[in-house]
């Protein structure tokens, strides 16, 4: 009997606490041993040192205070969108953006941070509403956090596009950001277009419909806006049109 092809297999359950632990052992090792560890590039994919994309996405940080702050920060929006929107779409969400970050080193160097940033702006998306101690002092919502991180970490890129007039500043980060695009924001636009384009219908489809018709030709105010219409007192509760208002068989009931 052929075996059914179940998606699920490829779902990681708590990829979280597992990228946590590798980001804590490559990063902090990393930080106990600097330049020890070779860093990726691009090009390095076509060498003999190709294995350093294996470390790449989990070198985020270059101090061991932002190390532990991403890692707190991670493990709490983390796991908030893995609970959200399930281990499967999660585990490809992830790797998704592993893969279009490294995609995007090829145009602009671009940091792995930009991996679980992603994350972040998922969660903003989901719950723009949910607050966070910037600071651990100011409550600031997620929606706001987001656009800012978006607007500073594409400002610089978007600069130096304008000033060169080359776009392969632009197209590292946007990359960084492509697995967000593609699994919120493109959606959420057509989802919205969606909704709008059916409420335009609605209100064209208001517009059109007929009032009055003429139960002999059938014909409505739609079809003549100059039409006059009215109702036979002969007829129970027939209308017609000017023309067969007094040229029509009178329907009464039984």
């Amino acid at each position: 009997m052929k075996k059914k092809f179940d998606p699920s297999a490829f779902a990681i359950p708590n990829l979280t606490v597992g990228l946590i632990l590798l980001i804590a052992i490559v990063n902090g090792l990393d930080l106990w041993m600097p330049g020890n560890l070779p860093h990726f590039s691009f090009e390095k994919l076509f060498t003999p040192e190709w294995w350093t994309v294996l470390l790449f996405p989990f070198r985020i940080a270059p101090t061991w205070l932002s190390l532990v702050v991403y890692l707190y920060m991670f493990f709490m929006i983390g796991q908030n969108l893995e609970a959200a929107i399930g281990d499967l779409r999660y585990s490809v969400y992830i790797f998704t953006g592993i893969i279009f970050v490294i995609l995007g080193s090829y145009f602009s160097p671009v940091s792995a941070v930009f991996i679980y940033l992603s994350v972040f702006l998922a969660v903003a998306h989901l719950d723009p509403e949910r607050q966070l101690l910037l600071f651990f002092i100011i409550p600031m919502k997620y929606r706001w956090l987001a656009i800012g991180v978006a607007v500073y970490l594409l400002f610089i890129p978007a600069r130096n596009t304008i000033s060169t007039g080359s776009v392969s500043h632009l197209l590292g980060p946007v990359l960084g950001f492509a697995n967000y695009i593609i699994f919120f924001a493109i959606p959420y636009l057509l989802h919205v277009g969606g909704v709008s384009r059916t409420a335009s219908f609605k209100r064209k489809a208001r517009r059109t419909e007929a009032i009055h018709r003429c139960t002999v030709c059938g014909m409505t105010e739609v079809d003549d806006p100059t039409m006059d219409f009215r109702f036979c007192v002969d007829c129970d509760d027939h209308e017609y049109c000017s023309k067969h208002l007094h040229a029509h068989e009178h329907i009464r009931s039984a």
